[in-house]
């Protein structure tokens, strides 16, 4: 489904479109997650925003700062940290 969000989203699992114009913590996300802040434990899809974080993330992450514990996928970004390496501007794992 979609989530709108004027400032902030707590949740547990979403699936979809979330957009929040503050910070999203959500422990499962599969879809498209857009907002300032992202905290997604477990990632299937997109994190859209300024600071980006995913403990086991699948897919791309998008932002200022892009981090992952477990990662595959592409992180495009000023800084991005993957299980694999440290890199500007463009990160990869697979």
């Amino acid at each position: 489904g979609i989530n709108l969000s004027g400032f902030g989203t707590l949740g547990h699992q979403t699936n979809g479109l979330l957009i929040s114009s503050g910070f999203s913590f959500i422990e499962k996300g599969n879809g498209i997650i857009i907002s300032g802040f992202n905290r997604c434990t477990y990632l299937n899809g997109i994190q859209i925003g300024a600071f980006t974080y995913s403990r086991k993330a699948r897919g791309l992450q998008i932002g200022i700062t892009n981090e992952a514990e477990d990662f595959k996928g592409i992180q495009i970004g000023f800084w991005n940290v993957n299980n694999k390496r440290k890199f500007p501007f463009i990160n990869w794992s697979f």
